[in-house]
């Protein structure tokens, strides 16, 4: 299936306090399908659960776009964060050479630290309660030296080029980003999480899941077809998380 025709409408800021409150803003005012929103550096860039995304200058890739619900069809937020991880991947094994993978079911992974999330937020039409659109927020650390981060995060936070040299620019890996977004051949969702589970490399490990205020240790046994991941709880049981927050308690 070939993409429809997105727009070229690409609104770059020095400084925003976050891409996808502006991305969010635009498209409640009917800002087109494929708008991009691009800023050197973010005062309050989002991360999931009411967390930050540490956003320092011209480093990194913080980005949202907007995406019609009613041009891709998308049957939940999963697909279409599954959908956007795989694009981020792909852009990045082919622009820098190197092979990222996924930590279901937003963090992109190298070398054993997060560097990058996809943060997929709906827009609900007022008159339809129906989801008109979808914010995919992207932020990737491409060339933030490990010791730039805060204390708290340089354990798990890393760059591609965490040494702060990168031979490739920033506008390259947008660009390619974008043109696996938008243009080529998007696959049905069946296709799409087969692929989504070939770049997982947590399946078969044991994991902290956190869930609100519960967290309980399992083991990630496989996602169904609908990107859900399937556990197993220590006393046996098996259950589908649909959402939350996991954790590796090994290799991590």
């Amino acid at each position: 299936m070939a993409y429809p025709e997105a727009s070229e409408n690409i609104i770059l800021f020095e400084e925003i306090d976050s891409t996808s409150r502006e991305a969010k803003k635009l498209a409640i005012s009917g800002c087109a399908h494929g708008t991009v929103i691009l800023a050197n550096r973010q005062s309050a860039g989002k991360g999931r659960r009411g967390r930050s995304f540490f956003s320092p200058p011209y480093s990194g890739i913080y980005m949202s776009v907007i995406l019609d619900n009613a041009v891709f069809q998308f049957s939940s937020p999963t697909a279409v964060t599954a959908y956007t991880a795989l694009c981020v991947c792909d852009a990045i094994e082919s622009v820098c050479d190197l092979i990222p993978s996924i930590k279901w079911v937003n963090d992109i992974i190298l070398d054993g630290k997060k560097i990058g999330g996809i943060l997929t937020e709906a827009v609900t039409a007022l008159k339809t309660h129906t989801v008109s659109a979808f914010i995919i927020g992207i932020g990737i650390n491409v060339s933030t030296k490990t010791s730039d981060f805060p204390v708290i995060l340089q354990k798990h936070a890393g760059s591609i080029y965490p040494d702060g040299n990168a031979p490739v620019s920033r506008n390259q890996l947008v660009a390619e980003i974008i043109n696996r977004l938008f243009y080529g051949d998007k696959p049905d969702e069946g296709l799409l999480f087969e692929q989504y589970k070939e770049r997982l490399f947590m399946l078969g490990t044991d994991i902290l899941v956190i869930q609100e205020n519960n967290m309980y240790m399992a083991r990630a046994l496989d996602i169904n077809d609908q990107g859900h991941l399937i556990i197993k709880k220590r006393n046996g049981e098996t259950v589908l998380l649909l959402s939350g927050e996991i954790s590796i308690l090994s290799g991590e």
